[in-house]
């Protein structure tokens, strides 16, 4: 019996198992009915989603080494080499965040950096909060759930 595959969004993380499993057991009790144990069910699906974690990880490292075999036989520089590994990390960004998103929501101008410490109050205040941007932008914002969003996110991309 074919099993169920799990979603690139089910392999991100622990919560996205859970998920899979669960849906996969409930697939598998329909298509079997009394056949397998809910024991066999849980461990049929486990095994399941690990195969398909660990083709995925098989997958981004021949990825890796097909950009060092490139490099390796060519006569590219380094950063060049480099910059086509970031421009391929880039796609991981999804489509939907718009760029210049947060800049907007604080009245900061596009070429001017947004202090990380903005960013920090921004993320550790609570929705409905009004926060001082320290004389920056606005002067005032006050904080939604995808301002927190997309500042918890600029922080993240800094490092």
């Amino acid at each position: 019996m074919p099993l169920l595959n799990p979603s690139k969004e089910e392999l991100k993380n622990k919560e996205g198992r859970n998920k899979f499993v669960s849906r996969c057991i409930s697939d598998v009790a329909d298509k079997d009915g009394d056949k397998y144990k809910n024991e066999q069910r849980i461990a049929m699906c486990e095994r399941q989603y690990d195969d398909a974690k660990k083709k995925e990880s098989v997958i981004k490292e021949t990825k890796i080494n097909e950009y060092l075999q490139d490099f390796m036989g060519s006569e590219i520089t380094a950063e060049e080499f480099l910059s086509g590994i970031i421009n391929e990390a880039d796609k991981w960004i999804p489509k939907d965040i718009e760029k210049g998103g947060l800049h907007k929501d604080l009245g900061i101008p596009e070429d001017e950096d947004i202090p990380t410490s903005l960013l920090d109050k921004i993320i550790a205040a609570k929705t409905g909060d009004t926060l001082s941007t320290g004389g920056k932008g606005k002067g005032s914002v006050k904080v939604t759930t995808q301002l927190q969003q997309r500042a918890n996110f600029a922080k993240n991309v800094r490092k």
